[in-house]
């Protein structure tokens, strides 16, 4: 500015409006450029950087439209749909287990947007060799399913039962099968939502833990081992694996006897990138044909809230509520509305669309249910999908 000055003084006064309007014609011409197409640098609050494109477009209102980066700091983890910023959350199911998707892909014409499948490594026990021949075939298969997945555009939320107890896998025993096999799910092309050991509070019934943990080292064992995947997931420099905590919602009715807190240590936002919990409406007097659903249940409402209060995103691992007709299928719309209600960072809802291991009678989709959840995944906007991250 100092020259531009220097160089006005040195020069005729008749001859400044010539210079300015130059001056004003470059200036232009380079504002013009600009708004073209540039990249500016964004600095969230977390203080990360991303780049950020600014487009020329008349489709848009007023002009321009914003088109983030890569870096953008939307996605939080792989696979992040983001509720709070995009309105969207995942609608999937478990489906008999590891069953066909097509159940619900072929009437609707939509993929499952996120899809349920469990990996028991634990067969053979008294062999002592590892991988065992049937536990490496499973291996392959869940490999090859998540992979076919993704291609298909699901997100795969898988879990896996490892061999060794809680405690020798956080001492490090198999860390090199552990290792190959994060990086061959992080290497499948697509984001992979990753739990081992789900429901470790006794799902399967109860087991030898303090409080019928699944195992005897209880939660401390569990949180220990939970603390080292992760820490193999940074090792290994995994970019397309969200680890992920799958409990019981039970765990925080005060019945259940156990602290929710110590299911939830204070450094979880350290551990996992997700956190879920399996709810069920199980009384037949109150869940029956439009009656209470899951998010009436007091265990889920507590479940909820202590995600809330930390600022975890959240989510439903397994869900079932009972009866066929068209109020229990409003008790279905229900629960997807939730998801947007209040600002809820509530990512998923997988609903276990099968009648295994159901002693109390089974959860398959039925009658108006069934319509009512393949309307939502086929006509709903709020869904997400992967090939929309």
């Amino acid at each position: 500015m100092k020259s531009l000055k220097r160089m006005l003084l040195k020069v005729p006064n008749k001859n400044y409006l010539i210079i300015i309007a130059i001056a004003a014609i470059g200036f232009i011409a380079l504002t013009a450029t600009k708004a073209a197409g540039y990249f500016a640098s964004v600095e969230p609050e977390d203080g990360q950087k991303t780049n950020v494109s600014i487009l020329s477009d008349n489709s848009y209102s007023g002009g321009e439209a914003i088109q983030f980066g890569a870096a953008s700091a939307i996605k939080r983890f792989p696979g992040d749909p983001n509720p709070l910023v995009t309105g969207k959350a995942y609608w999937g199911a478990a489906i008999h287990g590891n069953g066909d998707p097509s159940r619900h892909e072929v009437p609707t014409g939509k993929s499952l947007s996120i899809r349920r499948t469990y990996w028991d490594m634990r067969t053979n026990k008294e062999n002592n060799k590892w991988p065992y021949d049937d536990a490496r075939g499973r291996l392959e298969e869940s490999l090859v399913t998540t992979k076919n997945d993704i291609d298909n555009n699901r997100l795969p939320f898988i879990s896996y039962k490892l061999r060794h107890s809680w405690v020798d896998t956080a001492n490090g025993a198999d860390q090199a099968v552990i290792d190959d096999l994060l990086r061959r799910l992080d290497n499948l092309g697509g984001p992979v939502w990753l739990v081992i050991h789900h429901e470790p509070e006794g799902g399967g019934g109860g087991g030898n833990g303090p409080k019928g943990e699944d195992e005897a080292s209880g939660v401390q064992g569990w949180v220990a081992m939970q603390r080292y995947i992760r820490s193999r997931m940074n090792a290994v420099g995994t970019k397309n694996i969200a680890f992920v905590a799958n409990l019981m919602t039970w765990t925080w009715d005060s019945a259940s006897g156990r602290n929710p807190a110590e299911w939830v240590p204070a450094d979880a936002k350290n551990i996992w990138d997700v956190y879920t919990a399996n709810s069920y409406c199980n009384n037949e007097s109150r869940c029956l044909d439009g009656g209470w659903s899951v998010i009436d249940t007091p265990m889920w409402k507590n479940y909820e809230a202590d995600m809330v209060s930390k600022s975890l995103p959240y989510g439903v691992g397994e869900w079932g509520d009972r009866g066929t007709n068209a109020a229990a299928a409003a008790d279905i719309q229900e629960v997807w509305e939730h998801t947007f209600e209040n600002n809820r960072d509530l990512v998923a809802w997988t609903y276990f669309d099968s009648n295994l291991n159901s002693p109390d009678g089974g959860w398959e989709l039925k009658g108006e249910v069934l319509n009512r959840f393949q309307q939502i995944l086929k006509n709903d906007q709020r869904v997400m999908r992967i090939n929309e991250l």
